[in-house]
């Protein structure tokens, strides 16, 4: 047994229980926790263990791709699928207990594991929704001066978590505002805050030390039923950010 390994997944484990507690700290507005916003990193860590794991354990193997994936089938799925059925009884049972923040979902596509959205990767790697539907849209190149207009964007800083009901006190209901982005660099009108676009990646510095790192994409607004140009990412609080041309 690797115990150096072993120990490094203690600590990848630790890191991302703190990182939840401040994510937590930041929902109730619990401002004491945020200093614990330090695990973000243990994710990246868990992936590091993980690709050199798999290469280890298959060194000078001759193994199959196929066989190597029905192996991690085996080794993944049934416990998943097991803990899918408790989450399910629970939710019928009593579905004010289930987190329902993650967005919506089926019980086959959660099953076999099937995003029921338009999902994409953003830099950190956490996956985050597209904020309209995909309607087959042409994919064609965005540049700078297509961003350049006025937008819709909802900033999803939800601090109850939904489905909790007796702890809920208030909807929390997250409203879209207007933002310029205009053709200077600058952000409705001023240039304290910043604009700046490596496609396929907008980045956004406000001038409160917010700074948004969003996915740029062609989509449908299904509201207006025209062509647009969406994005959707977190800022650096880890706070998801969604937005869409008028």
């Amino acid at each position: 047994m690797l115990y150096s390994i072993q120990y490094l997944r203690g600590v990848a484990a630790l890191l991302v229980v703190l990182h939840h507690i401040s994510h937590k700290g930041r929902q109730y507005d619990v401002s004491s926790l945020n200093g614990l916003n330090i695990g973000n990193s243990g994710v990246d860590l868990f992936f590091i263990i993980s690709g050199f794991i798999m290469c280890y354990t298959t060194h000078n193997k001759n193994i199959l791709f196929s066989e190597f994936i029905k192996l991690r089938f085996q080794r993944i799925l049934p416990l998943y699928w097991l803990f899918s059925t408790l989450a399910l009884v629970v939710y019928w049972v009593a579905p004010q207990y289930i987190n329902s923040s993650g967005g919506e979902t089926g019980i086959l596509a959660s099953y076999l594991l099937l995003p029921t959205g338009e999902r994409y990767l953003v830099n950190n790697g956490w996956p985050v929704v597209s904020p309209e539907r995909y309607a087959g849209e042409f994919t064609t190149a965005i540049t700078k001066e297509n961003l350049v207009g006025n937008w819709e964007q909802v900033i999803l800083g939800y601090r109850v978590v939904p489905g909790y009901d007796k702890e809920q006190n208030s909807p929390d209901f997250q409203v879209a505002t207007t933002i310029s982005l205009d053709a200077n660099g600058g952000i409705n009108g001023s240039t304290a805050n910043t604009w700046s676009y490596s496609a396929p990646w907008l980045t956004m510095k406000w001038s409160n030390g917010f700074t948004d790192e969003v996915l740029v994409e062609r989509g449908r607004d299904w509201e207006n039923k025209k062509e647009t140009i969406l994005f959707s990412g977190l800022n650096n609080k880890g706070t998801a950010i969604w937005g869409k041309k008028k």
